[in-house]
Protein backbone atom coordinates (compact mmCIF):
# COMPACT_ATOMS: atom_id res chain seq x y z
CA UNK A 1 0.00 0.00 0.00
CA UNK A 2 1.07 3.40 -0.87
CA UNK A 3 2.09 5.94 1.96
CA UNK A 4 -0.07 9.16 1.99
CA UNK A 5 1.73 12.61 1.23
CA UNK A 6 1.08 15.16 3.67
CA UNK A 7 1.68 18.45 3.75
CA UNK A 8 2.08 20.57 7.02
CA UNK A 9 1.63 24.27 7.10
CA UNK A 10 3.66 26.12 10.13
CA UNK A 11 3.00 29.88 10.52
CA UNK A 12 0.20 32.54 10.03
CA UNK A 13 -1.33 31.63 7.23
CA UNK A 14 -4.97 33.38 8.36
CA UNK A 15 -2.67 36.15 7.84
CA UNK A 16 -1.22 35.53 4.53
CA UNK A 17 -4.22 34.52 3.18
CA UNK A 18 -5.92 38.40 4.62
CA UNK A 19 -2.18 39.94 2.99
CA UNK A 20 -2.83 38.35 -0.20
CA UNK A 21 -6.45 39.00 -0.67
CA UNK A 22 -6.00 42.77 -0.21
CA UNK A 23 -2.42 42.95 -1.92
CA UNK A 24 -3.30 44.07 -4.96
CA UNK A 25 -6.00 46.98 -3.64
CA UNK A 26 -3.28 48.45 -1.53
CA UNK A 27 -0.85 47.93 -4.31
CA UNK A 28 -3.13 50.10 -6.67
CA UNK A 29 -3.24 52.55 -3.99
CA UNK A 30 0.05 52.80 -3.08
CA UNK A 31 0.99 53.20 -6.36
CA UNK A 32 -1.23 55.95 -7.38
CA UNK A 33 0.16 57.86 -4.29
CA UNK A 34 2.99 57.90 -5.11
CA UNK A 35 2.86 58.76 -8.57
CA UNK A 36 0.52 61.57 -7.21
CA UNK A 37 3.71 62.67 -4.93
CA UNK A 38 6.28 62.45 -7.44
CA UNK A 39 4.24 64.44 -9.96
CA UNK A 40 3.87 67.32 -7.46
CA UNK A 41 7.78 66.87 -6.68
CA UNK A 42 8.22 67.41 -10.26
CA UNK A 43 5.84 70.78 -10.66
CA UNK A 44 7.97 72.03 -7.47
CA UNK A 45 10.81 71.61 -9.50
CA UNK A 46 9.11 73.22 -12.81
CA UNK A 47 7.79 76.49 -10.87
CA UNK A 48 11.17 76.49 -8.94
CA UNK A 49 13.38 76.45 -12.12
CA UNK A 50 11.58 79.45 -13.57
CA UNK A 51 11.92 81.71 -10.52
CA UNK A 52 15.24 80.99 -10.91
CA UNK A 53 15.55 81.09 -14.38
CA UNK A 54 17.10 77.75 -15.47
CA UNK A 55 14.95 75.19 -15.13
CA UNK A 56 16.68 72.03 -15.14
CA UNK A 57 19.44 73.71 -14.59
CA UNK A 58 19.42 75.20 -17.48
CA UNK A 59 19.37 79.12 -17.97
CA UNK A 60 16.35 80.73 -19.69
CA UNK A 61 17.85 83.29 -22.89
CA UNK A 62 17.62 86.95 -20.97
CA UNK A 63 15.16 89.07 -22.42
CA UNK A 64 15.90 91.47 -24.88
CA UNK A 65 16.64 95.21 -23.87
CA UNK A 66 13.26 96.05 -25.80
CA UNK A 67 11.46 93.72 -23.69
CA UNK A 68 12.69 95.24 -20.46
CA UNK A 69 11.40 98.60 -21.77
CA UNK A 70 8.33 97.90 -23.23
CA UNK A 71 8.07 96.24 -19.61
CA UNK A 72 9.08 99.25 -17.85
CA UNK A 73 6.62 101.52 -19.76
CA UNK A 74 3.59 99.17 -19.12
CA UNK A 75 4.36 99.55 -15.24
CA UNK A 76 6.44 96.05 -14.78
CA UNK A 77 9.72 96.20 -13.57
CA UNK A 78 10.38 92.59 -13.74
CA UNK A 79 13.72 91.17 -15.15
CA UNK A 80 12.60 87.52 -15.16
CA UNK A 81 11.39 85.79 -18.22
CA UNK A 82 8.03 84.01 -17.72
CA UNK A 83 7.04 86.05 -14.72
CA UNK A 84 5.10 88.79 -15.77
CA UNK A 85 2.23 87.91 -13.90
CA UNK A 86 2.91 84.98 -12.90
CA UNK A 87 -0.56 83.55 -13.65
CA UNK A 88 1.34 81.10 -15.89
CA UNK A 89 3.39 79.57 -13.01
CA UNK A 90 0.15 79.62 -10.91
CA UNK A 91 -1.17 77.57 -13.69
CA UNK A 92 1.13 74.31 -13.33
CA UNK A 93 -0.76 71.69 -11.83
CA UNK A 94 -0.57 68.05 -11.09
CA UNK A 95 -3.62 66.78 -13.20
CA UNK A 96 -4.91 62.72 -12.52
CA UNK A 97 -5.74 61.76 -15.85
CA UNK A 98 -7.12 57.82 -14.78
CA UNK A 99 -5.71 55.28 -13.32
CA UNK A 100 -1.79 55.02 -13.07
CA UNK A 101 -2.36 58.94 -15.29
CA UNK A 102 -0.65 61.41 -14.07
CA UNK A 103 0.10 64.77 -16.11
CA UNK A 104 2.12 67.73 -15.07
CA UNK A 105 1.17 70.58 -17.04
CA UNK A 106 -1.51 73.78 -18.04
CA UNK A 107 -4.84 72.42 -18.29
CA UNK A 108 -6.14 73.20 -21.89
CA UNK A 109 -8.87 75.98 -20.77
CA UNK A 110 -6.80 78.20 -18.73
CA UNK A 111 -6.69 81.72 -19.17
CA UNK A 112 -4.60 84.69 -18.12
CA UNK A 113 -4.64 88.12 -18.67
CA UNK A 114 -6.67 89.30 -21.92
CA UNK A 115 -8.01 85.52 -22.07
CA UNK A 116 -5.07 84.25 -23.68
CA UNK A 117 -4.49 80.42 -23.25
CA UNK A 118 -2.13 79.17 -21.31
CA UNK A 119 -1.38 76.20 -22.34
CA UNK A 120 -0.71 77.99 -25.62
CA UNK A 121 1.30 80.27 -24.30
CA UNK A 122 3.07 77.76 -22.27
CA UNK A 123 3.86 76.23 -25.77
CA UNK A 124 5.35 79.39 -27.05
CA UNK A 125 7.83 79.66 -24.30
CA UNK A 126 8.92 75.94 -24.31
CA UNK A 127 9.45 75.70 -28.63
CA UNK A 128 9.94 79.45 -29.33
CA UNK A 129 8.03 81.12 -31.86
CA UNK A 130 10.86 82.54 -34.49
CA UNK A 131 7.93 84.49 -36.66
CA UNK A 132 6.90 86.22 -33.61
CA UNK A 133 10.80 86.43 -32.60
CA UNK A 134 10.11 84.41 -29.55
CA UNK A 135 13.05 82.41 -28.34
CA UNK A 136 12.50 79.11 -26.60
CA UNK A 137 12.70 79.07 -23.15
CA UNK A 138 11.79 75.40 -22.26
CA UNK A 139 10.74 75.61 -18.56
CA UNK A 140 9.00 71.75 -18.43
CA UNK A 141 10.81 69.71 -20.92
CA UNK A 142 15.03 70.51 -18.89
CA UNK A 143 13.07 69.30 -15.57
CA UNK A 144 11.70 66.09 -17.06
CA UNK A 145 15.69 65.41 -18.69
CA UNK A 146 17.18 66.34 -15.95
CA UNK A 147 14.66 63.97 -13.47
CA UNK A 148 14.40 61.33 -16.09
CA UNK A 149 16.43 59.21 -14.02
CA UNK A 150 15.09 59.46 -10.70
CA UNK A 151 11.36 58.85 -11.29
CA UNK A 152 10.86 55.61 -11.73
CA UNK A 153 13.22 55.05 -8.55
CA UNK A 154 11.40 57.81 -6.36
CA UNK A 155 8.06 55.97 -7.29
CA UNK A 156 8.94 52.76 -6.27
CA UNK A 157 10.56 54.30 -3.04
CA UNK A 158 7.11 55.54 -2.34
CA UNK A 159 5.11 52.58 -3.11
CA UNK A 160 7.48 50.99 -0.31
CA UNK A 161 6.90 53.90 1.87
CA UNK A 162 3.01 53.57 1.46
CA UNK A 163 2.74 49.98 1.66
CA UNK A 164 5.00 49.52 4.94
CA UNK A 165 5.44 46.73 6.57
CA UNK A 166 6.82 43.29 4.44
CA UNK A 167 5.12 44.42 1.25
CA UNK A 168 7.15 47.77 1.77
CA UNK A 169 10.67 46.54 2.12
CA UNK A 170 9.76 44.54 -0.85
CA UNK A 171 9.15 47.67 -2.84
CA UNK A 172 11.15 50.57 -0.89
Amino acid sequence: MAKAFEVKLFGRWDFTTRALIIAPRSLKNAAEKSMLAEAERLRKLIVQGIINQAPGGKPFVPLKPETLARRRREGFMGTKALIRTGSMVRAIQVIKKGPFQVTVGIPSGKTGRGNVLLADLARIHEEGAPAANIPARPFMRPVFEAERKNIAKNVMKGVGKNLGGFFGRIFG
